[in-house]
């Protein structure tokens, strides 16, 4: 009930409200019913079909994918959606259509490739997909800037030296932008977990469509298939319980209207004088 305190947009918060809301949702899940999946976690798991060598040569040619799949094995495939484990508290159904839309809106399997693994990468940066905002009174000795984005995607990728300039200057600090679009699936424990692209695999069982292709991975620990410790996610414990969270939960969702989400990236900067 904290994640409908402080996500939902709702005209009644008082505990009373927000407990009939979560029994509501409960209810239609029907979680005594057992999972919606034969077995929650073990999807299948099939080749992607001939034909598209140049699209899955393009996508691995992509700035993204060296930091997507980083030093592990990794696999195209087509996976079924429905019983991959589902970690996400929820999807928005504005952004899903949006996705959808923007791959051409048909379930042919050259279409879902564009959505799943789409070859681009969009550009960040002030003036184009965020807006600066620099603190007034910073100055060299002291300062600080944000960088909002209505992007989720827009994340720091890179940080530390940069080197020296023509004027020697040496410059530090991050580097952001938009992080992988590619629609990854992560296996730990014997089961699979989806750990990108939960609007898009929404949207496609909206359609009919049962299974994805996707970037399949082994991983060594369950922080490498998503799951967080910190509360933003569904925790270790009830993803590994006997009725986990799956995508088939999502087709009994329950609808709200949610505070629009924005991701902000702040770097500061300071000097002072020490003795040591």
């Amino acid at each position: 009930m904290g994640y409908l305190s402080g996500n939902a947009i709702l005209p009644i918060k008082t505990y009373a409200a927000l407990r009939k809301i979560w029994q509501e949702a409960r209810t239609r899940l029907n979680p005594g019913a057992g999972s919606p999946v034969p077995i929650p976690g073990v999807p299948e798991i099939l080749d992607i079909p001939a034909g598209h060598e140049a699209h899955l040569r393009d996508v691995q040619a992509s700035p993204r994918f060296p930091k997507t799949v980083g030093t592990l094995p990794w696999e195209f495939k087509l996976v079924e959606i429905g019983p991959l484990l589902a970690f996400q508290y929820h999807v928005q159904t504005d952004r899903a259509n949006q996705l959808w839309l923007d791959s051409g809106g048909t379930t042919d399997i050259a279409a879902l490739l564009r959505l799943c693994l789409p070859v681009g990468v969009n550009e960040i940066q002030p003036g184009s997909g965020c807006d600066a905002n620099p603190d007034p009174s910073n100055s060299e000795e002291r300062g600080r800037v944000s960088f909002d984005s209505d992007n989720l995607n827009m994340r720091i990728l890179a940080g530390g030296n940069v080197g020296m300039d023509g004027a020697k200057i040496f410059w530090a600090g991050i580097g952001f932008g938009e992080a992988t679009r590619l629609v990854q699936v992560a296996r730990f424990g014997g089961r699979c977990y989806l750990k990108n692209g939960y609007h898009r695999c929404y949207r496609m069982r909206a359609e009919g469509v049962t299974h994805l292709p996707c970037i399949v991975q082994d991983v060594n620990a369950i922080a490498e298939t998503g799951v967080r410790a910190d509360g933003t996610t569904f925790n270790r414990r009830f993803m590994q319980s006997a009725n986990p969270p799956v995508c088939g939960h999502y087709d009994k969702g329950y609808a709200l209207t949610l505070r629009s989400p924005k991701r902000s990236i702040e770097l500061t900067w300071s000097q002072t004088v020490r003795f040591v």
